[in-house]
């Protein structure tokens, strides 16, 4: 008898075991385009003996995509109380939940999306990967203004570079800038200082950068002088150059003209004996100069006029 109620028992969970209650998800991990906007899943219960209820979250902490700017921190259903992710189970059928894909501006690596199922069934849990391929293209980077003024005594020009739109890749983009021979104003501490360093780095998420060259604020009177920059990509991978491809910047100068004159209005001359006849003495010859100058002129003038 007691080996008949053995064998009975264990053919009785044998068949519980066959005809557990089970949870298929209809499609299992895939690629979606983050154009795709709103998805549906489909959550398929089978040989239900009772209810429970199917519990969805998204994993966020391993997920590669972040919420808010590549999917919807809510998953969209309408059982129980709508959108808490709380399936209630009632029945075999069809259990279906949607969740949105955001389709951003930034050209990054493909991310992922993760979808964790639990349930108070006793049924073994899944995760569900959807892989978000990107649709963006690598951005392109420009001077953000071909010309523009400065003064000498601003010390330091700062030059913005922008990009289309933003990159979050794990490979940056990145520029190297250099002076073109063409420029009127002169390096070397002259005008300005040597650029350092001449390679720049996007923020990841950046659309815009810069770099500056600290400007030589000198005593001379001078005609402004011009420095123009010229930008190349260091990995056309990642962004090429397109649009402004130079940036001129004229250097203006905040000197006054010169002034001309005599150190002196008047100066004493001090006659002195080298001990023989000669003698020499210190006179004002500029002053002579001038007068000469001026008066041979009017000289000139009165001989004609007795003439």
């Amino acid at each position: 008898m007691k080996i008949y109620n053995k064998f009975f028992v264990a053919i009785f969970t044998l068949c519980v075991y066959l005809n557990a209650q089970a949870i298929a998800l209809t499609l299992g991990n895939e690629s979606q385009a983050e154009s795709a906007g709103t998805v549906t899943e489909t959550y398929t219960v089978s040989n239900y003996s009772a209810d429970f209820t199917i519990i969805l979250t998204i994993d966020t902490d391993n997920s590669t995509g972040s919420s808010g700017s590549d999917y919807s921190s809510t998953l969209i259903e309408s059982y129980g109380d709508a959108n808490d992710g709380r399936i209630p189970v009632t029945g075999n059928g069809a259990y279906t939940v949607q969740y949105t894909l955001i389709d951003d501006n930034v050209d990054e690596e493909n991310e992922t999306f993760k979808i964790q199922q639990t349930n108070t069934g006793g049924i073994a849990s899944a995760t569900k990967t959807v892989t978000i391929t990107d649709n963006d293209d690598a951005p392109t980077m420009q001077f953000a203004a071909a010309t523009d003024t400065d003064g000498e005594n601003t010390w330091a020009y700062y030059v913005t570079v922008s990009l289309s739109h933003a990159s979050s890749r794990s490979t940056l983009p990145a520029y190297t800038i250099s002076i073109s021979g063409s420029s009127t104003a002169t390096g070397a501490g002259t005008d300005y200082n040597a650029l350092n360093p001449t390679t720049y780095t996007f923020n990841s998420g950046s659309t815009t950068d810069n770099f500056y060259v600290t400007v030589v604020d000198d005593a001379l009177d001078e005609v402004d002088e011009t420095i123009i920059f010229s930008i190349a990509s260091n990995n056309n991978t990642y962004a090429s150059v397109s649009g402004n491809t130079t940036h001129t910047v004229t250097i203006t100068d905040n000197d006054a003209a010169p002034t001309i004159g005599f150190n002196a209005s008047a100066a004493n001359a001090v006659e002195t004996n080298s001990g023989n006849d000669d003698k020499t003495a210190q006179v004002e010859v500029f002053v002579l100069v001038l007068i000469w100058t001026v008066l041979q002129p009017l000289a000139k003038e009165n001989l004609k006029d007795l003439n």
